[in-house]
């Protein structure tokens, strides 16, 4: 597998009006934020983390008879950070999870140990720090258009359930239906995405950036080696596509995209951009 280096990232110089160029160069910015949290004087990459024991946890205590009003309880109590575990739920921002792994590692007794970067990932895993799939695309794409004032059109433009319009109700089916339309793999450019679905539910989504002349997918995943936020090399082909990812489970993405489990999508608010 091809391997990429903060150094190897190369970035296009920002004009006063946004390009397809300007927005990959600060959505490139912001996934290498991702891969290289800093802790001191090392640099963490964010593991992967959804929000889904938590779910079951509710689930638990409503077969046991648990009121609402006290499952809500429970989700603010972690909101708030009463727990050491599963802190901003898997949505967080690489700012906001910079900022509070020295009091994770405090309070998790480790502060004064010697610690690898290693180390402090596979802590932060055992604490539910992280970022789920749908967390990570939505705070870089959300990152990125918000240096360009276009932020809200972003938002605007997703699918949601219901009228809580942030980062912590959007999943992956967030960027499909009407957010998004399909695209031959031939035509994929810089912010596309990559959606993967059961043929009922979208499981997982992630970001395409560029690196020069090289097109990476970027995403937040359980089965890459390693796991966590991750680049991997995308190759386009006059007669198809090659995924340049090592995965640790699962079918291999042209795979997937043969039987139609995977697509490649473009956001409609991003449609005009070039």
């Amino acid at each position: 597998m091809t391997r990429y280096v903060y150094s190897k990232i190369q970035m296009t110089k920002a004009t006063n009006d946004p390009s397809l160029a300007d927005l990959n160069r600060e959505a490139v910015d912001c996934t290498l934020k991702y891969i290289a949290i800093e802790v001191g004087s090392l640099k963490v990459r964010t593991p992967y983390y959804t929000n889904d024991s938590l779910l079951q946890l509710r689930t638990l205590l409503a077969a046991n008879g648990a009121t609402d009003d006290l499952q809500r309880k429970l989700a603010m109590g972690v909101k708030e950070r009463i727990t050491d575990f599963a802190w901003f739920r898997g949505k967080g921002t690489p700012e906001q999870i910079a900022q509070v792994v020295p009091d994770l590692l405090n309070r998790s007794g480790i502060v004064g140990t010697q610690m690898s970067a290693y180390g402090i990932e596979e802590v932060m895993k055992a604490h539910g720090l992280g970022v789920d799939c749908s967390g990570f695309v939505y705070n870089v794409l959300a990152a990125t258009l918000r240096k360009f004032n276009l932020e809200d059109r972003f938002i605007n433009s997703l699918q949601w359930k219901d009228d809580q319009h942030d980062v912590y109700h959007a999943g992956s089916f967030s960027f499909c239906g009407s957010a998004s339309r399909v695209i031959t793999p031939q035509s994929v450019r810089p912010l596309d995405l990559i959606t993967i679905t059961d043929g009922v539910e979208v499981l997982h989504v992630a970001i395409v950036v560029r690196s020069g002349d090289s097109l990476l997918v970027a995403q937040s995943s359980l089965v890459t080696n390693p796991s966590g936020v991750t680049l991997g090399l995308l190759v386009v082909g006059e007669v198809g596509v090659r995924f340049d990812l090592a995965l640790s489970m699962g079918n291999q993405w042209e795979e997937l995209l043969r039987r139609g489990r995977l697509a490649i999508r473009r956001l409609v608010c991003l449609e005009s951009l070039t």
